[in-house]
């Protein structure tokens, strides 16, 4: 699972690395292919961001929770 935002309201949301299923972290469920928050719909990855690790520890993740990133965010 990779976490990505929305590149306008910076709403953070679980992508598959795999499947590309996005994941509403709120309510952990599938989500379509639209932010969480402010429901705009993304026309491809390039809508989306890599979350920062600020926005990931605003999550409430640990450092010991997340592996760094290998430069290729989306399949």
């Amino acid at each position: 699972m990779i976490l990505a935002c929305c590149a306008d309201c910076q709403a953070v949301f679980g992508v598959c690395d795999e499947t590309g299923q996005m994941v509403d972290l709120q309510r952990l469920t599938l989500m379509p292919f639209s932010c969480p928050a402010c429901t705009k719909i993304f026309t491809n990855f390039n809508s989306m961001s890599l979350a920062s690790l600020d926005e990931i520890h605003k999550l409430g993740y640990l450092d010991s929770e997340v592996s760094p990133g290998h430069g290729q965010p989306f399949n």
